[in-house]
């Protein structure tokens, strides 16, 4: 394994991690905090390549993930062509409500173990693709520059490190979830009680 990164780096260099980082936007399985930390260990890299690398991969990752979002979008538009008129009304507003509400999770979700599947989402709920970039990038720039300058500065065990990591990142993913889901339910109960209000004003 170590003599394939070597191997890799020899080649490659910091565009090496910029087109893996493409690789991973477009949703292929790739062990990308794996990748980011022990390149940030092996190479040699300065405050300018890390910072370049951040930036430039982020958006080679935003444009991979072009390919899930496109992949979203169709899937979205041949669905709400086969819906009934009444489906399709309640299809148009939850596609609302996720570009109403949804859209700083594209820029929260990416780097999570649930990133993979916000591009199709923001495809099928047909976000502004220049809107999308930019909350990718966002999201995926200070996480690359996190995981380079700590493949770059940790001293410990890697290994260790990347579990660590890992566990993390789910711990986040399930605050996010709840709290999303905390807040949707209240929005709805909200909206039920002034109904509710409404229809014994009536009477």
């Amino acid at each position: 394994m170590s003599h394939s990164i070597y191997a890799f780096i020899e080649e490659w260099g910091i565009w090496g991690i910029i087109f893996s980082m493409f690789i991973e936007g477009s949703s292929f399985p790739f062990i990308g905090t794996f990748f980011l930390i022990t390149m940030g260990v092996v190479m040699e890299l300065t405050w300018f390549e890390m910072i370049f690398t951040s930036i430039f991969g982020s958006f080679l990752y935003a444009v991979g993930s072009y390919i899930p979002y496109y992949f979203g979008y169709k899937v979205g538009k041949i669905t709400e062509n086969r819906l009934t008129s009444k489906r399709r009304e309640k299809y148009q507003k939850t596609k609302e409500y996720f570009s109403r509400y949804g859209v700083w999770s594209v820029a929260i979700s990416s780097p999570l173990p649930l990133g993979n599947f916000v591009p199709f989402m923001a495809g099928i709920s047909r976000m502004n693709i220049g809107l999308y970039t930019l909350l990718t990038m966002i999201g995926i720039i200070p996480t690359t520059f996190l995981y380079l300058s700590i493949g770059h500065f940790y001293p410990g065990n890697i290994q260790e490190l990347i579990q660590q990591i890992q566990h993390f990142q789910i711990t986040i993913l399930i605050g996010i979830v709840l709290i999303f889901g905390l807040y949707i339910w209240s929005k709805l109960r909200h909206k039920y009680q002034n109904h509710t209000e409404r229809m014994e004003s009536d009477n």
